[in-house]
């Protein structure tokens, strides 16, 4: 009799705890229902950050071509850091006809030399500033071949004739080998030839007559140009 009495309040039991739950599950899953996760927003577009090249443009390939600024717009945020990066660009997308040089990338070969803002330098070096336009011209007191691209060859030639490395002697010493320390490798520097532009004494054979500028107008003779450049700096210090 006791197992009985035992066995029907187990059931009574059972049967009103089971409607409880099947009712507290219902609600539970209509909760998880109606409680969706809230939507993505989507990412606000950037404003365009829009910079202006004038870059100098001539062809003298091309009869009546005259030298020129031309401007160039690109957006700074679809755009690496560099001068070298929005040549790139604006070559590759809006005028594959702009001329430069370029090759390591990394300001060891001084192939991409030329005038920024009135600074000779490395394009691949040099930042890109956000604000106003940047002026781009090929090197100064050199001769132009096409838009920044300078001929090299007297460059090179001068190079060659004043031998800037140590001679040794005697003659037979030519036959052994010397060693050459990590501090001597440093002190010797890098020549690119961006240097020739600044070092305008070194440039032989300067006649006194006048060449196109790179606005059209002649140039000053570059020594009379560095004679007063040191006299303005004597003037400075005294």
């Amino acid at each position: 009799m006791l197992i009985l009495k035992t066995i029907f309040k187990k059931c009574l039991v059972q049967c009103t705890f089971l409607p409880i739950l099947h009712s507290r599950l219902l609600t539970t899953k209509a909760n998880t229902e109606t409680k969706k996760p809230p939507a993505k927003e989507a990412p606000a577009k950037k404003q365009p950050l829009l910079k202006t090249f004038k870059i100098y443009r001539y062809d003298p390939e091309k009869e009546g071509c005259k030298p020129m600024m031309k401007p160039y717009t690109i957006d700074l945020n679809d755009c690496r850091p560099t001068v070298l990066d929005a040549l790139n660009k604006i070559k590759t997308e809006q005028d594959p006809s702009l001329t430069f040089r370029k090759s390591c990338r990394e300001g060891i070969c001084g192939s991409c030399g030329m005038n920024m803002d009135g600074v000779n330098g490395l394009a691949c070096l040099k930042k890109i500033n956000p604000r106003g336009v940047t002026k781009v011209y090929p090197l100064p007191h050199m001769y132009v071949i096409k838009d920044l691209v300078v001929d090299f060859k007297k460059f090179m030639q001068q190079h060659n004739r004043i031998k800037p490395y140590l001679i040794r002697n005697p003659p037979e010493e030519k036959n052994m080998q010397f060693s050459q320390s990590v501090k001597d490798r440093a002190d010797m520097r890098l020549l690119p030839g961006k240097a020739i532009a600044k070092l305008r004494l070194l440039v032989a054979n300067v006649s006194s007559k006048k060449k196109p500028d790179m606005d059209g107008t002649a140039m000053s003779d570059p020594v009379k140009a560095c004679d007063q450049k040191k006299e303005n700096a004597a003037c400075k210090t005294a």
